[in-house]
């Protein structure tokens, strides 16, 4: 093989030779660079200390005649001598520190304060250049100087003498050396480096040069001539690797005649599979057309499918009607007929049948629901939403049922949850409300049920800022085995039979929840311990409203830094109450009865330190809050402010409290709001909360629209009765008319202010008709409310579609109703009925207060600010003006951190109240 072929092959450059020669020529170069730097290093030392031993002799040969000259003071002399040694070629400098700290210096020398100097010959400093130049590389020798004449005295020491050098002086000296180290250095590297390419190209390069070669030339038709000589001596890598060349063509041979046979026998077997694989594609084609068919089927089944959905949603829909159709007569007469005073047993036969009619139609709404969700119909809204409105409304539906079972019920609002946030609050409602619903079925007379929430979570999600707020709902009820919690939110199941039996109820309560927290991006879980109670946990995840748009509790000057005594029989609603006041950072004290409380408030008394108001539950054994405080008014002579802590269902016994000066009643439960308004109250004199009792009374929405007439529209003769006696009984003016034909002819010839609009009748339906009187009639302005007993998702939306103004379920809910029907035509009453004495004391009472509450506004005077505001809340809530009830309470909160806008709204709405009075007096 010749280097021609090998050339062709490999490049000279990139041949394991030239990269085996640069790998050593690499080391070697650094070791014999680091040997030569070295060698100068030891050489420059050597020399150095050789300079340094020059000095010292210098030294010594100069220090008798520089001793004497010094002992004799002649300066001429030293000078001399300082030059004299100065012009020897290795000192650069000289300097003499005599015994009285005299310096006498020559050349380049560092003086007493350690800076470089130069001085000429007659030993006067000359300026030189920076100091760091001058000074690189000094060394110096230092010995005393002793004069040693016969009149010595005290030794002969006359001072001590630096005799100074440089480096510049030693590599003087060095350089040559250096020079021949470097080309010593350079010869043996360039003759080591001819040596190894010689002898790597010869006993490497070439013998891999061959084996190269005869691998591309490998020939697999002629194997047999196929062999190879690296002419390598001995047993070494090259040897063995031409033995396993050599080794691998004999197999190769052997192996390419193997190959050839078996090719051959593969040859016959692929023609075989040629005519199987020729029968499975006439298969396949077979199999394709039946799948064809097959898919063909499957389409049909899923259009019938779809139109299964449709039809259970259909049904669903006309169940629905159906259902809530007699629904609406059996509540809605017996809720009639509670208000006509009926005889206590026939009352209580009604109250079963107003019950049960309400149980039923909880019933329904779960069925509906849980359709809804699982045909994914149900959305989650996420509007602006008031937690503790939602709360409030949660403790209305529940705290009857609660009280009415003997149950204490209790809020524990964690401190910093946010009031105002964005999400579904009727879907929120619903979930609480189910689960309280739940905990007070299982939960025994004397038992504890405590609704919680509390913020466990601030995340970011798409540059929002969004909290998870936790729910609990807590009690002390019959608590379930761990066998039975696996079923707990399976669709129409209940942890047990007998708890089916005992308890009722459908099963898809929680199964629903469970839906609607994951639907609001939460999940729910439950712990429980058989015989000791249960917990139900529930997350959701919401947007949390702006801080500004966040209610505060603003605390006046004169309610700051209270002393509280709180006196509970109940531990967790003492511990709520003082966890409640610590947020107003009050000073609490907790008493668990009414002579534990009495005890405490006297030795307050004796420490001169009495507590400024006393929060007592009504309801304790041995002493209750009334005789506790009959016993502080009449034993202790105090008049501390008391707040008394009621149940739902207890009614006060005007005898036990006459003068006794109770500053208010605080029915339960409680929250900070509320807690904070009672303190108030009582600080402030205002009129005195009672506790909530069940009380039938006429609607406060209903007295607003005595003279309205109003268009009934309904096919059903019950409903048609129905509807009819709730308005006229709230002094409403009804016609009826049977479908949706009669109600647009009516319209053509009579004046209505609205009209109610069922959907589902014969002739003409509701849809139809709000179009004819809306695009027919042109009567655009008129209020048409749907009332019907469609409940399925979509049915309002086309309400709103075809142009009614709003919608309303059946069974009818009166409040409700009405609310919807001053909502629609409240601008439009105007009758000459007279003013009630309230209402006439509202008018002459506030007709000029605005304008003072301006002043006060304006002035930064928020004492007198906070007492109109006070005597203004208290004239709303005799006249049931919620809107200006809260507003005011919002204001009195809020006092000087108050913006300007809340005062607008306040003054707008105070206007309304005053025009419509206006338009009422005779």
């Amino acid at each position: 093989m010749s280097n021609d072929n090998y050339s062709k092959l490999v490049k000279i450059k990139d041949s394991i030779a030239t990269q085996l020669l640069r790998i050593i020529f690499g080391i070697y170069l650094l070791l014999a660079v680091s040997i030569t730097l070295i060698h100068m290093g030891f050489e420059y030392h050597d020399t150095k200390n050789k300079v340094i031993s020059e000095l010292e002799l210098l030294m010594q040969t100069f220090e008798p005649s520089l001793a004497a000259a010094l002992w004799d003071s002649y300066d001429d002399q030293v000078k001399s001598i300082l030059m004299g040694m100065v012009k020897t070629p290795i000192i650069v400098g000289v300097k003499i520190v005599t015994d009285l700290g005299d310096e006498v210096a020559s050349g380049i020398v560092i003086n007493s304060d350690n800076d470089t100097a130069k001085f000429d010959e007659n030993g006067k400093q000359v300026p030189v250049g920076q100091s760091k130049d001058i000074s690189a590389g000094l060394f110096s020798v230092t010995i005393p100087v002793v004069y040693r004449g016969e009149d010595a005295v005290d030794g002969g020491n006359v001072g001590k003498i630096s005799i100074y050098s440089s480096s510049d002086v030693v590599f003087t000296k060095v350089k040559f050396g250096f020079f021949l180290i470097v080309i010593s250095s350079i010869i043996k590297t360039t003759c080591l480096w001819v040596i190894f390419i010689w002898i790597i190209r010869k006993r490497l390069s070439r013998p891999l040069a061959i084996l190269t070669t005869a691998t591309n030339e490998l020939d697999y038709d002629h194997l047999k001539n196929t062999s190879i000589d690296v002419k390598t001596k001995g047993r070494n890598e090259l040897k063995i690797l031409e033995e396993a060349f050599n080794g691998m063509a004999s197999k190769m041979e052997m192996r390419v005649a193997e190959a050839t046979s078996e090719l051959k026998n593969k040859n016959v077997a692929l023609r075989t599979q040629s005519q199987e694989l020729k029968k499975i594609n006439e298969e396949i084609e077979q199999k394709s057309e039946e799948l064809t068919v097959q898919g063909e089927m499957l389409r049909q089944a899923q259009i019938a499918a779809e139109q299964a959905s449709q039809s259970k949603s259909e049904f669903l829909a006309n169940m629905s009607h159906e259902i809530r159709t007699p629904m609406n007569g059996v509540i809605a007469t017996s809720e009639l007929a509670l208000q006509e005073g009926p005889s206590p047993e026939i009352e209580k036969y009604l109250q079963m049948i107003y019950s049960s009619g309400h149980s039923l139609l909880g019933v329904i709404n779960d069925i509906l629901d849980f359709s809804k969700i699982e045909a994914g119909k149900l959305d989650i809204e996420k509007r602006p939403t008031n937690l503790f409105k939602i709360i409030e409304n949660v403790t209305n539906i529940n705290v009857v049922k609660t009280s009415d079972k003997g149950i204490e019920f209790l809020l524990d609002i964690e401190p910093g949850t946010p009031e105002e946030i964005y999400g579904d609050s009727l879907r929120v409602q619903q979930v609480i409300t189910n689960l309280i619903g739940n905990s007070v079925k299982f939960t025994p007379k004397g038992g504890i049920v405590i609704l919680g929430i509390k913020v466990v979570e601030e995340i970011q999600i798409d540059q929002t800022q969004n909290i998870v707020l936790q729910f609990s709902v807590k009690d002390t009820g019959i608590g379930m085995k761990p066998e039975a919690l696996e079923k707990l939110f399976t669709a129409f199941s209940q942890a047990e039979e007998s708890t089916a039996r005992e308890y009722g109820g459908t099963g898809l309560g929680l199964t629903i929840s469970k839906q609607l927290v994951e639907l609001m991006g939460g999940k729910i879980w439950v712990e429980s311990q058989y015989n000791k109670g249960t917990t139900f946990y529930f997350t959701i995840t919401c947007e949390k409203q702006e801080e500004s748009q966040q209610q505060t509790l603003s605390i006046p000057e004169k309610l700051e830094k209270l002393k509280v005594l709180v006196v509970d029989d109940l531990l967790e609603s003492r511990l709520i109450t003082e966890k409640y006041l610590k947020t107003f950072n009050y000073e609490v004290e907790l008493a668990e009865s009414g002579n534990d409380g009495f005890a405490k408030f006297e030795n307050s008394l004796k420490q001169n330190k009495p507590h400024d108001i006393i929060i007592a539950d009504i309801e304790m054994p041995e002493i209750d809050g009334i005789k506790l405080s009959e016993k502080i008014r009449t034993e202790l002579n105090s008049n501390v402010r008391i707040i008394l802590l009621t149940s739902y269902s207890i009614s006060i016994n005007e005898e036990r409290t006459k003068g006794l000066d109770l500053d208010t009643f605080l029915a339960k439960p409680i929250d900070t709001r509320r807690l904070f308004a009672s303190i108030e109250n009582a600080f402030g004199k205002t009129i005195k909360a009672q506790p909530k009792t069940v009380v039938k009374k006429e609607s406060s929405f209903a007295k607003h629209l005595r003279g309205v007439n109003i268009l009934i529209t309904e096919d059903n003769l019950t409903n048609q009765a129905i509807a009819r006696a709730i308005l006229k009984k709230a002094g409403i003016n009804v016609e009826i008319a049977n479908n949706g034909q009669e109600a647009v002819d009516k319209l053509k010839t009579k004046k209505f202010d609205a009209v109610l609009m069922d959907i589902q009748m014969p002739v003409m339906n509701g849809y139809e008709a709000t179009i004819a009187i809306r695009n027919e009639l042109n009567l655009t302005d008129l209020p048409i409310i749907a009332m019907t007993a469609h409940a399925m998702k979509g049915v309002e939306e086309q309400c709103m579609e075809a142009g009614m103004n709003a919608y309303v379920t059946k069974p009818i809910n009166q409040e409700k109703l009405f609310q919807c029907l001053l909502d629609a035509v409240g601008s439009k009453i105007s009758n000459n009925e007279e003013l009630s004495e309230l209402e006439l004391a509202f008018f002459n009472g506030v007709k000029d207060v605005m304008s003072d509450i301006w002043n006060a506004f304006d002035a930064c005077k928020w004492d007198s600010f906070q007492s109109l505001l006070f005597s203004l809340n208290d004239s709303a809530k005799k006249i049931d003006n919620i809107k200006l009830t809260n507003l005011s309470r919002q204001i009195i909160r809020k006092n000087e951190k108050v913006n300007k806008g809340l005062v607008s709204i306040l003054d707008k709405e105070l206007n309304n109240a005053l025009e419509l009075f206006q338009k009422k007096k005779p």
